[in-house]
């Protein structure tokens, strides 16, 4: 019991420290830069931009 309570605050240490450091990242201005699979545009996220995205939700519910 004392083993896994041990194991369970280490890893919310860990996750602490992991969300601390992108917190920090962020606010520097270090993300990563992606680019929406559609179009190309710069976005700060995989996949598609919001205009693409809604370009095809539109496509789909006319459908």
């Amino acid at each position: 019991m004392i083993n896994e309570e041990t194991s369970i605050n280490e890893l919310y240490d860990k996750i602490d420290q992991k969300v601390s450091s992108v917190k920090n990242n962020v606010s520097e201005g270090e993300t990563k830069e992606f680019f929406c699979e559609s179009c190309g545009r710069p976005i700060r996220h995989r996949g598609n931009c919001m205009a693409c995205n809604i370009i095809a939700k539109r496509e789909r519910e006319g459908k």
